[in-house]
């Protein structure tokens, strides 16, 4: 016969094991409640109050999507100081399956603060896991991103190889501001798995990074700039002939302006629309980005007019991809290597060009060399970019993913 001490403590291990099995119950409901979503996150208006979010949901009447947000690092958001976004609503067929794209930009937001957002796709749906990010302070006088390109795959396994390049840049080159993507993000832009892929592989950074993409003549082959379009929410101020492809913006970081160009088609309109964007920017600062290069691997001849008004506005360095070999040019002005000689371009002696290898699986072989080129090599080794700019000074670093420096040069003002 049991005692009275054991009875209660049978009891007390039974009641201990029920609450034990309602919590963690309420745990995993709690988690299945929250869904996995590709957020994409890319800078659209002042970067130290404002930030964009752009994801898909799979029912294409999911009109009332909304973004929550709230300061700190907070995994609760039923408390007064959450604001809430209606997202905006557009309607895309892929694939013969209609999708719902959702957009939002938030604003107002405090500078060098630190948010925690969340989102969900009707106002009766799940909410996603929350992401952080940090607003740029307020007078931005220092500024740092990565620079890569042509991730270029189709399959879960190449993907792989961008994953780990873009690893290995963050662990080098922690917390940049964003990441410039010279075009290529995929091999077939008509295959959703790809892009699918694409993004599952940069969801450890592009929910709180933003992207600064660049469209290739791969992500938009034989589809048109639709799907490409649809994952981003990027100024419109480019051209209007490219208005909502989200392929021609230019935007300000503090002391730098940079200009992205689409390589594939408009190049008239673009070339007016760029002498008007330059002329019009105070910023110390220029870059621009595109896909094909003006002087990289190979000379693109359509976008040579180009140059001549990277000359005219003292553009500092443009950056480029396409050719999937590394290529870096001396000082280029009028068409002709200037500057010494040496690692440091000084008082705007010319632009500087660059193409980074691939991030992706796919090497070309390298062609001969160019009048302007200062390096160009293949080492058939994925590499990455990081680049700073402090004061007077920008500084570039070139990297394998095997961690080897491979290049670095200075720009002086």
């Amino acid at each position: 016969m049991l005692s009275l001490n054991t009875i209660m403590w049978i009891i007390l291990i039974a009641m201990a094991a029920i609450c034990g099995y309602n919590i963690l119950s309420s745990i995993l409901q709690s988690r299945a409640r929250k869904t996995s979503v590709q957020i994409v996150t890319t800078v659209h208006d002042n970067p130290s109050t404002s930030r964009a979010f752009t994801w898909h949901s799979r029912n294409p009447n999911s009109r009332d999507a909304q973004l929550q947000i709230t300061k700190g690092n907070v995994g609760d958001f039923e408390h007064s100081s959450v604001t809430s976004y209606e997202a905006n609503h557009s309607a895309l067929r892929l694939e013969g399956q209609d999708i719902a794209v959702h957009r939002v930009v938030t604003a107002d937001l405090k500078p060098s603060t630190m948010y925690s957002y969340r989102v969900r796709d009707s106002s009766e749906g799940d909410w996603s896991e929350p992401h952080t990010f940090t607003t740029a302070a307020e007078e931005i006088s220092e500024v740092s991103f990565i620079y890569v390109t042509d991730s270029q795959a189709d399959k879960v396994n190449e993907f792989r190889l961008w994953e780990n390049t873009m690893k290995q840049a963050f662990a080098r080159f922690a917390n940049p501001d964003f990441v410039v993507h010279a075009g290529d993000l995929v091999e077939t832009a008509a295959k959703k798995s790809a892009w699918s892929h694409f993004f599952n592989a940069s969801m450890f950074w592009i929910g709180k990074t933003p992207i600064v993409p660049v469209v290739g003549n791969n992500d938009i082959k034989d589809i048109g700039a639709a799907r490409y379009a649809s994952y981003f929410h990027l100024p419109e101020n480019g051209a209007e002939a490219l208005k909502g492809t989200q392929t021609n913006y230019s935007f300000d970081y503090g002391c730098l302006h940079i200009a992205v160009l689409n390589t594939e088609k408009c190049i008239k309109q673009q070339t007016k629309w760029l002498e008007a964007d330059l002329a019009g920017t105070h910023c110390e600062w220029k870059i621009m980005v595109m896909h094909r290069p003006i002087y990289g691997g190979t000379i693109t001849k359509k976008l040579v007019d180009w140059s001549r008004i990277i000359d005219k506005y003292k553009v500092d360095l443009v950056l480029q991809g396409h050719n999937h070999v590394y290529s870096r040019s001396h000082p280029v002005k009028n068409g002709r290597v200037t500057g010494d000689g040496s690692d440091t371009v000084r008082d705007h002696e010319g632009a500087i060009y660059v193409v980074v290898n691939a991030s992706g699986p796919k090497f070309n072989k390298l062609k001969e060399d160019q009048f302007y080129h200062k390096l160009h090599f293949q080492n058939k080794k994925q590499i990455y970019a990081g680049i700073s700019i402090s004061g007077k000074t920008l500084t570039y670093q070139a990297y394998d993913v095997d961690g080897q420096l491979l290049d670095q040069f200075t720009i002086q003002h």
